[in-house]
């Protein structure tokens, strides 16, 4: 019988149950430790490519600053769930090695989330002063030397927001893992 049994301005009550959740803890404490371990490695990977990546878009070499400027538009652009489905699917066939659900998945998310933290440092050491990097070179620094200690101390403050935003965004892409 479809028809409806209760009448406008009837009381309807719920009872949650929760015992799907106890009955099977495992499981999930199994699939949230899963969760966090492509989040740590993926972040771990993420982030120091992602600064190469900034690095090289920032070069005076004209190339070089093409090339990752094109890698990582090309990649913000890709939606997580095609980035997945490439590395498990279409990069065995091209390489000829299976990296596994996982290999794949820490892959996948890691390229990602390096494209969108480029962005993250090259806005943050773009916005470091004119006069901090002129200041320290005249006191004799190396470039490595004025980007070490003053560049990027400055710039890694003001991008921490954004850093934090994309760590988030890569916690929740973990779920396309599944």
């Amino acid at each position: 019988d479809r028809t409806c049994r209760h009448k406008p301005g009837d009381a309807v009550t719920y009872q949650w149950d929760f015992s799907v959740l106890a009955a099977n803890w495992e499981t999930l404490a199994w699939g949230l430790a899963n969760t966090f371990r492509v989040f740590v490695v993926a972040l771990a990977l993420g982030l120091p490519i992602g600064l190469a990546l900034a690095l090289m878009r920032l070069s005076s070499l004209r190339p070089l600053a093409l090339a990752a400027g094109l890698f990582i538009e090309l990649l913000r652009g890709t939606p997580g769930i095609v980035l997945l489905f490439w590395f498990f699917f279409a990069a065995p066939l091209l390489i000829g090695v299976q990296a596994g659900p996982y290999g794949a998945s820490i892959a996948a998310l890691s390229i990602l989330s390096a494209a969108f933290y480029a962005e993250a440092f090259r806005a943050g050491i773009v916005s470091v002063e004119r006069g901090q990097i002129e200041a320290a070179r005249a006191i004799a620094m190396s470039e490595a030397q004025v980007m070490r200690r003053v560049v990027l101390p400055i710039a890694v403050k003001r991008m921490l927001p954004a850093l934090f935003e994309r760590s988030v965004e890569l916690l929740k892409g973990t779920t396309l893992v599944s």
